[in-house]
């Protein structure tokens, strides 16, 4: 979907519009983006054309709790280049603890002091594949942490989260999130941009 300064990489079901994801990339970049991949209404990803190496960046949406676990175990990133580095983010349904175990997959500033069981798929996952947790490591205060606020304002969660392979984790300069339309909130995510587009 192209716009004025942007196009919009989106994936989701053609005849059901229910849920949905994708990238908004700035027109200025457009040249950077080697492939999209759209797989279903909950997962996509991109490949973008790196100054040192190329990233491959997964947008997921995690079922919620009550869902079947088959549903949450299928990922697309074995289909990734091996020498991308590998970045995976999206809505995960997960509350990060600062669970012992979860270390050092999971930094010490999360939102939560335990663990959902989304939260175990999710560390898993970082454990399997190299990556650590960039949502729960750098310091902020907590409304920077809040991804999801009940109606009533009473119940806030982190469930939103970026992951990055460990060995790459220094390409992350910060990982916050800011106050959206209507009091909701969403995900900013940094990194060094020079060593991405070479710019």
């Amino acid at each position: 979907m192209e716009k004025k300064n942007c196009v919009i990489f989106y994936s989701s079901n053609p005849v059901k519009h229910v849920f949905g994801l994708g990238f908004y990339v700035n027109s200025r970049f457009l040249s950077n983006i080697l492939r999209f991949e759209p797989v279903n209404d909950r997962l996509c990803w991109i490949r973008v054309h790196g100054k040192f190496r190329n990233y491959s960046i997964i947008n997921a949406h995690a079922p919620t709790e009550d869902k079947d676990n088959e549903e949450k175990d299928k990922t697309v990133y074995s289909q990734c280049p091996r020498h991308d580095i590998k970045m995976v983010l999206g809505d995960f349904n997960a509350k990060v603890g600062k669970e012992e175990s979860n270390y050092p997959y999971a930094g010490r500033n999360g939102l939560h002091e335990e663990c959902n069981g989304n939260d175990y798929k999710l560390v898993q996952f970082d454990a399997a594949t190299d990556m650590i947790n960039g949502g729960t490591i750098f310091t902020h205060k907590n409304i920077h942490k809040v991804t999801w606020r009940s109606p009533d304002g009473d119940t806030m969660n982190q469930t939103d989260h970026i992951s990055i392979q460990e060995k790459h984790s220094s390409n992350l300069k910060d990982v916050r999130c800011k106050r959206g339309v209507k009091s909701h909130t969403c995900m900013s995510t940094s990194w060094l941009l020079g060593n991405v587009f070479g710019g």
